[in-house]
């Protein structure tokens, strides 16, 4: 780590503090795999409009949905982190197993259909559960829940439970 942070602070004046210091922050930050709390922690979509996803993101929705898989591709991973707004240390989907209620396949439809109509926002209704290591056990090993079209947030037991019937 200390020839690294030589190296970096040696670059300094090539690419500029900023990156070098995005760089480090990036290198501390913890995966999906070894975040802990004592609760379940729910997050709502934060980026809900169209204009507001990068055309990088939004140009490879044909390439999201296209399996059942829990395990996310890369695409999958860089749109839900930038619609959950998971650019912090504390959780992101790099890694992740996730269940959705309804389906991976169906909701990346859904938002590419909207987006190709022209409507201006995504999937509404929609919500990340993050599963603490309890809960994980619980459910068959999921890191994270994602439900969609729902008007209201279900408490953390009803939803292990219906996710335990689910299985």
């Amino acid at each position: 780590m200390k020839h690294v942070l030589l190296l970096l602070l040696s670059l300094i004046p090539l690419i500029g503090l900023s990156v070098i210091m995005l760089a480090l922050l990036m290198s501390s930050c913890s995966t999906v795999n070894n975040y802990s709390r004592d609760s379940m922690e729910y997050k709502d979509r934060q980026v809900q409009n169209f204009k507001d996803i990068p055309y990088e993101l939004l140009n490879n929705l044909d390439k999201m949905g296209i399996d059942t898989l829990s395990e996310l591709n890369e695409y999958e991973t860089n749109y839900l982190n930038y619609i959950f707004r998971l650019d912090t240390c504390d959780y992101n989907f790099v890694g992740a197993k996730v269940r959705f209620i309804g389906s991976k396949k169906d909701f990346f439809v859904d938002e590419r259909e909207r987006f190709k109509r022209g409507e201006i926002s995504g999937v509404g209704g929609c919500g990340l559960y993050i599963l603490n290591a309890n809960q994980k056990k619980k459910i068959g090993g999921y890191d994270a829940v994602i439900s969609y079209w729902k008007k209201l947030r279900v408490s953390d037991d009803k939803l292990i439970e219906q996710l335990k019937r689910l299985r």
